[in-house]
């Protein structure tokens, strides 16, 4: 999954974004179904908790690309639109990072950017980040 991700963050034209797409949309169908799996494995609650939420997450996160990513496509001029399409791939990053996290049950440690790329800009919207980082936070 993070493979077709890190290819859809770079891809400039709309038939190559249709065809990588699609396979990421499968990947993530398989993701949902074994993280799903997983999630009911879990004996801790709390990592029951994190499963579901970077579960709940991914599944959003997937749209909102899919609409970004054709915004930044149909207008590359726009720096609110890159701004958006990437805000969405660093959400789709945490939420898979919180999955390896859960996965592993903190037993293996964990690539801080694996998932996650450092940036040094701020996020378009940045009260809907801290929300998440939020709640993200209080179930760790």
């Amino acid at each position: 999954v993070a493979y077709s991700l890190s290819r859809l963050e770079v891809c400039r034209s709309f038939t190559e974004f249709v065809k990588i797409f699609a396979e990421f949309g499968g990947e993530m169908v398989d993701l949902a179904h074994r993280s799903g799996d997983r999630q009911h494995d879990l004996k801790s609650e709390k990592r029951r908790a994190q499963m579901g939420v970077a579960r709940a997450a991914l599944e959003r996160h997937t749209m909102l690309l899919l609409t970004s990513s054709k915004t930044l496509l149909r207008h590359p001029e726009s720096e609110s639109a890159l701004q958006c399409r990437d805000g969405v791939f660093d959400q789709i990053r945490t939420a898979l990072q919180l999955i390896a996290i859960c996965v592993c049950d903190g037993v293996l440690p964990v690539d801080p950017v694996r998932f996650v790329q450092t940036s040094s800009e701020e996020p378009l919207d940045i009260g809907i980040q801290l929300t998440a980082n939020a709640a993200i936070k209080q179930l760790t």
